[in-house]
């Protein structure tokens, strides 16, 4: 189980008999009645579907995150914004995966991670627009291209359920 939204929505993944992935959202009623949208306003900045963000959470994705929270408690963290749906102009949604940094994962920062590097997973939440604070511009790398200079990346993907990583392009 992934995430709750106002305690009414879940993401949950399971497993079929092939071992690949299924996601729902439940209960899949309430999702399915939001109006979908290809993109939103929110806090000066304009944000659509596929483009990377940064979202203020009021708890670490993981137990063992670093980061220091802001004044209110609030934790960044960047996500790839997968869908978006709102009830009303107040109520809107955005369904995203997130990235991690390589020291918040179990195996840790290794030799072959870059200093800007990420890692895209598929854990996936259901996040209210209003903690979505701006754009980041993340690129993704082949395993056989040299990272540009100061430019942030991902070039694995970490797939929770499985506990494991892989390379498959999943941009």
């Amino acid at each position: 189980m992934y995430k709750h939204l106002d305690g009414q929505l879940n993401v949950a993944s399971t497993r079929t008999p092939t071992m690949t992935p299924v996601i729902s959202i439940q209960p899949e009623s309430i999702w399915n009645a939001l109006k979908k949208y290809r993109n939103f306003m929110m806090n000066g900045g304009h944000f659509s579907v596929h483009e990377y963000a940064m979202f203020l959470r009021r708890q670490p994705l993981l137990p063992k995150e670093p980061y220091t929270p802001n004044s209110n408690g609030e934790i960044p963290c960047i996500g790839r914004i997968l869908e978006i749906r709102a009830k009303d102009p107040q109520h809107v949604y955005v369904r995203v995966y997130w990235l991690y940094r390589p020291e918040d994962l179990s195996e840790g920062r290794q030799m072959h991670h870059g200093k800007y590097e990420l890692i895209a997973t598929n854990h996936m939440e259901i996040v209210d627009a209003l903690r979505c604070m701006s754009l980041v511009e993340i690129i993704y790398l082949a395993h056989d291209i040299e990272p540009p200079q100061n430019r942030v990346y991902w070039r694995q993907h970490y797939n929770f359920m499985l506990q494991k990583f892989s390379v498959s392009s999943f941009s």
